[in-house]
């Protein structure tokens, strides 16, 4: 009876680490993180961003720009979690753990995602100074149904 208990916690661990795995390689992946050019994917947001919200020409301009500018900065976030990849696949071939390695980059990876977050909120609040009342309302709602979506 004991070794079919060691038996699924070792399958579980396995299954356990294995879910990590996939969630930490393909996670976000599919529509936003595709392989494509920032400056197309910040293209079809601010697109979709228009034809939501009805965007005149300057507005679209404006949108694509801070767009760009976020998707930007979160290829550092995209490139470090990688390395975080790596660095604990590394851990787990060797001898002994070393946390400290770990904790060292996501110490570096909480920096990069606070300047991130900055970035991110700036930008959210340019474009929302660009958007008349009724264009604030109808981004309200949409991000009412996105919500609703996910939830």
């Amino acid at each position: 009876m004991k070794r079919i208990f060691k038996n699924r916690k070792i399958l579980g661990l396995v299954a356990g680490l294995l879910t990590l795995g996939m969630l930490g390689t393909h996670c976000g992946r599919g529509h936003w993180h595709s392989k494509k050019d920032p400056a197309e994917m910040a293209e079809r947001v601010a697109d979709r961003l228009a034809d939501k919200l009805d965007l005149d020409e300057a507005q679209e301009s404006e949108t694509q720009k801070l767009v760009l500018e976020i998707i930007e900065s979160g290829k550092e976030l995209r490139a470090h979690r990688k390395d975080m990849l790596a660095e604990l696949e590394k851990q787990f071939s060797s001898n002994k753990f070393d946390p400290n390695a770990l904790n060292a980059m996501s110490e570096k990876s909480e920096t990069q995602f606070k300047s991130f977050r900055m970035t991110l909120l700036e930008n959210v609040g340019r474009f929302h100074g660009l958007l008349n009342e009724e264009q604030k309302r109808e981004a309200a709602e949409y991000l009412g149904e996105f919500r609703e979506k996910f939830q």
